[in-house]
Order: structure tokens, then sequence, then C-alpha cells
């Protein structure tokens, strides 16, 4: 969690509606379009990406909702990661 952050803080198991704006030329981009609505419940977020990751999309605040492999370093491979 992030100190005086609320937005991702655990709370009463209610589900909260956040935009979600996607990164150009990713997968989630393709998949997805530029952005869209995504209903999110969780008290975690990426703090610090794995070697060979990117990220594919963000919420309003920043937080990293979507990661990928990055095609430029794993051509052969489809990786997707999204924490909604």
């Amino acid at each position: 969690d992030v100190v005086g952050h609320t937005r991702h803080q655990q709370g009463n198991a209610v589900f909260t509606t956040s935009s979600i704006t996607t990164v150009p030329g990713t997968t989630v981009a393709t998949l997805v379009g530029s952005d869209t609505e995504a209903q999110c419940y969780h008290n975690q977020a990426i703090d610090r990406l794995g070697d060979g990751l990117i990220v594919s999309a963000s919420d309003a605040d920043g937080v990293i909702e979507a990661v990928e492999i990055n095609p430029a370093q794993h051509p052969d491979r489809w990786v997707v990661a999204v924490q909604w």
C-alpha cells in the first residue's frame, strides 16, 4: 500500500470502477482500445517492474493496472498481466 493513498487500501469488499488508459502500441491497447473502465478491488500495486516487462495500462492516479512482456526484447513470447 502507498501511505496516504486511499484508493488502494483494504476496504469493505466493494468493487470500484476505475478509468484505465492504455499505452499505444501495446497488446492491451490492441485488445481493449485506448481506454476502458474496469471493476477493481485490490490493495496492492506494482512499485517496480520486473526485467523485460513494460507498463501497458494505468489508472487516472497513475497506478499500474496492466503490464506485458517487452516485444522488442522477447518477440517470440506473449505475456500480459492485468490487475482488474
